[in-house]
């Protein structure tokens, strides 16, 4: 007769005690700091940070579960008061404005790496490469499309896209020469 040991601990206990959170209070706070790194650019709403780099650096480095949760939980943070995002914005009014659907952007392109690197296991570089471009293309048409409510597509292309490129491929470069530090399992 088979007896169930009541003292078993299950596996969703296990799982959640296999989550890296030293590593995702890393990458909350780079996230939160790389928001503070700005530069305005005069003729547009959306101010360039460092933001996205590390977006890219915690898909590239979590797990989906992690990097979900890291990113979440910077969003909640601003949303509920904390000074973390771009400038030291916060609030629901700050999300639901003109720049917050790159803030959601943020949340799908840090989980699109994560799950085509990690779930996927694409460890070829040309395939990470590829991961950061889909997830840097996410980002983009959520806050693009966002800012287009605001100011037409037009002028969300011409503010909030174009002007980003280069700096986009210069990131997704850096990202790429970070990998061999990210020590990933």
């Amino acid at each position: 007769m088979l007896v169930k040991n009541p003292y078993r601990i299950s596996s969703n206990v296990l799982e959640w005690q296999q989550i890296r959170w030293d590593q995702m209070a890393i990458g909350l706070i780079a996230l939160s700091v790389s928001a503070y790194a700005e530069v305005k650019l005069p003729f547009g709403l959306v101010p360039f940070t460092f933001q996205t780099l590390v977006i890219m650096l915690i898909g590239l480095k979590l797990n989906p579960r992690e990097a979900l949760i890291t990113v979440a939980s910077y969003i909640f943070l601003g949303a509920i008061g904390a000074p973390i995002w771009s400038g030291g914005s916060f609030g629901l009014a700050h999300l639901a404005g003109p720049t917050g659907g790159f803030l959601f952007g943020f949340f799908f392109a840090a989980l699109t790496i994560s799950f085509l690197v990690k779930t996927l296991d694409w460890n070829h570089w040309g395939l990470k490469l590829l991961a950061l471009v889909l997830g840097q293309a996410f980002l983009f048409a959520m806050g693009v499309s966002w800012l287009s409510l605001f100011v037409g597509w037009e002028t969300a292309i011409a503010s909030g896209l174009l002007p980003f490129l280069p700096s986009a491929f210069i990131k997704t470069a850096i990202a790429l020469a970070l990998v061999p530090t990210l020590h990933t399992k």
